[in-house]
């Protein structure tokens, strides 16, 4: 997607459009597939140990608690991506509520 410059554009650029679908999909079942397996649940357990278990003592500087926070959030990301998602039940549409974040 090409972003085009100017204040006419506003916006406008940040829209996704299906591609994006597409994308965010594949990319979903490629973090599943990586991670359902032994070794790749064993990866994710050692980064959910090092970032999100990670205690910061009351002394870490403003960069220390921004860096710890970004890895936090990186690895929360990888979690979400790697979750399965859940199949809709028997006629239900899949929506908001039953897709991931």
């Amino acid at each position: 997607m090409k972003r085009e410059t100017g204040e006419a554009q506003g916006w406008s650029w940040f829209d996704a459009g299906s591609d994006h679908d597409i994308e965010t999909d594949r990319l979903r079942d490629l973090f599943a597939a990586t991670f359902a397996t032994a070794p790749g649940r064993a990866v994710l357990l050692h980064l959910h140990h090092m970032f999100i278990d990670r205690c910061v003592p009351p002394s870490a500087s403003d960069a220390e608690l921004r860096h710890a926070e970004g890895g936090r959030a990186a690895i929360a990301h990888i979690e979400r991506l790697a979750r399965p998602v859940p199949a809709p039940k028997s006629g239900e549409r899949p929506n908001s509520e039953n897709s991931r974040d």
